[in-house]
């Protein structure tokens, strides 16, 4: 059995794990990093509340599910609504009956992706984006969040 839980990324002057909606969820802080403002949560235990993170700090957030290290579910927000959202590596979120409208062409999601990163203020690789999210899972899909952040353009530094 592998890693279910949360990635939770957005900018905040403080630990995300502080902000009064990440504790609502009860979810427990495993891990964190910055760059710059942007923050990086992982945690035991899903992250639902995506919208209210965008609200609570005022700047777009993303949130990434992962279930049993097999497969990501990923949704961007800004302040007042969702912006994009997908589940890969395809094939995995296929077993796990994940509707195709849900997952995402990866052709579709990597634009708005980059698009979402550009509006906050990041440099992504738009064919980068893309090619993660094409990408199998190899070893855990956890890496696979690491790699699409890091497409994204965040420069996470263990704090």
């Amino acid at each position: 059995m592998g890693f279910s839980g949360s990635f939770v990324v957005a900018r905040s002057p403080r630990s995300l794990a502080e902000l009064s909606v990440v504790r609502a969820e009860a979810a427990q802080p495993l891990w964190q990093a910055e760059d710059g403002d942007w923050r990086i949560l992982q945690t035991a235990g899903p992250v639902e509340a995506g919208v209210e993170l965008a609200a609570e700090t005022g700047a777009p957030a993303l949130v990434f599910q992962v279930l049993d290290s097999d497969v990501v579910f990923a949704r961007a927000f800004v302040p007042g609504g969702r912006s994009w959202h997908c589940a890969f590596p395809a094939d995995m979120a296929l077993d796990y009956e994940v509707p195709e409208k849900w997952i995402g062409e990866p052709g579709e999601v990597a634009p708005r992706a980059t698009g979402w990163a550009e509006a906050a203020g990041l440099r992504p690789d738009e064919a980068e984006v893309r090619a993660v999210l094409e990408r199998d899972t190899d070893p855990v899909a956890e890496s696979l969040v690491l790699d699409l952040v890091h497409a994204l353009g965040f420069r996470f530094q263990e704090g």
